[in-house]
């Protein structure tokens, strides 16, 4: 993974994304990718480290060097490939319920990310409750859903503290194949937690590195929050 990024480059905007109400960037401007077609190791080195806890083997790292050869793989995005993204509203008073209507021109899954203004990314779609994110082509679907609304689940904006008004963005990332997204998220509220913008920008890459331009879509809605104080 690391020979593609280096030699196919991974073209990324992780800057501030959420800035002076106004969107910095991209989240992921394009993503590249490649197939490594030559290895060979160079070094392997073995690394001691200090046990975790009194009482525990120490823990031996073995690193390995390698020589890679990586061809980079040229990719279009498909121009019959869109993602429709609407929000209930886009602004919001503190506390509203937002609802998410998505709708893709070809059969895909879906993960929705939200760009929270504390710096956070959340995983929105697919959550705990909602394990499925295939969605058929041109089959506008709600998140959460009608059915899921009325059993309780809902996504509320709020403010940060202190503040009058803050600005944050969805962003659906619509792929004709499946990516795990992995176990690592607190999903303790419903929702993952990817970390930072950064921290996503490089799990996402990682993800995505494998499929080609041509096999995702990508739709972004910016909105904002009013105190209302």
């Amino acid at each position: 993974m690391d020979a593609i990024e280096k030699v196919c480059g991974i073209n990324l905007q992780a800057e501030s994304l959420v800035k002076d109400f106004m969107l910095a960037g991209d989240f992921i401007h394009s993503i590249s990718y490649g197939q490594v077609v030559e290895e060979k190791d160079v070094v392997w080195k073995t690394e001691t480290l200090p046990p975790d806890k009194p009482g525990s083997p120490p823990v031996i790292l073995l690193r390995v060097e390698m020589q890679a050869k990586v061809i980079p793989i040229v990719e279009k995005p498909d121009p019959d490939f869109t993602v429709d993204l609407k929000l209930n509203r886009t602004v919001f008073q503190s506390n509203d319920e937002a609802i998410l209507k998505v709708k893709t021109t070809k059969d895909s899954y879906l993960t929705v990310l939200n760009l929270a203004a504390n710096d956070s990314v959340y995983v929105l779609f697919p959550n705990k409750f909602q394990n499925d994110n295939f969605i058929k082509a041109d089959h506008s679907i709600e998140i959460p859903s009608k059915v899921d609304r009325d059993s309780g689940l809902h996504i509320r904006v709020v403010n940060l503290p202190g503040h009058k008004r803050d600005t944050e963005i969805v962003k659906v990332i619509a792929t004709k194949q499946k990516i795990h997204l992995g176990n690592e998220f607190n999903t303790s509220s419903g929702f993952g937690l990817m970390g930072t913008p950064k921290v996503a920008v490089t799990k996402l890459a990682r993800w995505l590195s494998e499929i080609p331009i041509s096999e995702r879509a990508e739709g972004t809605v910016m909105y904002e929050i009013h105190s209302g104080e």
